[in-house]
């Protein structure tokens, strides 16, 4: 790890993290300088102040780093999101809990042993209780101390990293009073225009909507359906996902690999739909050639260093 000054990225002290307080001034990380966005042209109704997810015409899909640079660090924390932002990703992919005391935090598990030192459900543990616990030494011994973010850490991480945009994923069922206090605090660090909610749950994608229609948002769609949407293998599945993003005004479909790999054409027909396409989570350069052939508009990996640099080699056709 490259040695820094001041507090080591992940932990900090969250005592004045609370879900809705506000950022206080920090200086911008270096970072290049992005290229200017361009709206492709099947993307006629690209709604103004939402961020462009589609892929356009001649440049490469977006990369998108899954849990940050999840296999160098550990997933869900600021030093891997940190990395994936040297490596140059344009967007950083996390997933949101919220605690029993209702702060909202950064894990994948429902539950809090596989990437902590703690033990039992994020849902029935307070921040307080989780704030201080080991996230980093299950990974390696170089990251032990690393914190489990907040919510605002991460906010006020991108506010520094102004090239780096924010697909959030909802982890479970959120209703649409916490879908609007997470909105609320996106808001509040100016971060609207770079960020995209997205979840496996129909239930909650609504509740995005319902709460805060102007926000981009996605579905997450996996080959054993979650929620209300069943497997993919059921029919009327097409249709239903169809439905949802006629009803819910999705800018997003993100397939899991294994749908793409079985039905390579399922990328056009959701295309058709007026959707991007970044399926996940992909990190064989066999795939990230096929999945580019295809004409996804973004790869979610945890390799996004090594998935910049095989585009940039030009061995993605």
């Amino acid at each position: 790890m490259t040695t820094t000054t001041g507090p080591t990225p992940g932990a900090t002290g969250a005592g004045d993290d609370l879900p809705g307080s506000p950022p206080r001034p920090r200086a911008p990380l270096t970072t290049a300088a992005a290229p200017a966005a361009v709206v492709p042209a099947r993307v006629p109704g690209h709604v103004t102040g939402r961020p462009l997810v589609h892929r356009a015409v001649g440049a490469p899909p977006a990369v998108v780093a899954h849990r940050g640079s999840s296999l160098a660090h550990p997933e869900n924390t600021l030093p891997a999101l940190e990395a994936a932002r040297r490596d140059g990703a344009s967007w950083v992919e996390v997933d949101l809990r919220r605690t029993a005391d209702g702060v909202v935090l950064l894990l994948h598990d429902p539950a809090l042993d596989r990437t902590t030192d703690g033990r039992g459900d994020v849902a029935g543990t307070r921040w307080r209780d989780v704030r201080h616990l080991d996230a980093g030494t299950w990974h390696s011994d170089d990251h032990s101390g690393v914190r489990v973010p907040s919510f605002p850490q991460l906010l006020r991480w991108a506010v520094g990293a102004p090239g780096t945009h924010l697909l959030l994923e909802m982890k479970g069922v959120w209703d649409t009073a916490s879908a609007a206090d997470a909105v609320a605090v996106v808001r509040r660090y100016g971060l609207a225009s770079r960020t995209v909610l997205q979840s496996f749950q129909p239930a909650t994608v609504a509740a995005v909507a319902a709460a805060a229609p102007e926000m981009a948002r996605g579905l997450l769609v996996s080959a054993e359906g979650v929620g209300e949407l069943g497997p993919a293998s059921e029919p009327g599945h097409a249709e239903a996902v169809a439905d949802l993003v006629r009803r819910h005004g999705l800018s997003l479909v993100n397939p899991g690999d294994r749908l793409l790999a079985a039905d390579p054409d399922l990328v056009a027909r959701l295309q058709a739909l007026g959707v991007a396409v970044w399926p996940w989570t992909v990190d064989a350069p066999a795939r990230w050639d096929a999945l580019v052939r295809a004409g996804v508009d973004g790869l979610i990996t945890n390799r996004p260093g090594a998935l910049l640099q095989h585009l940039a080699a030009g061995r993605a056709a």
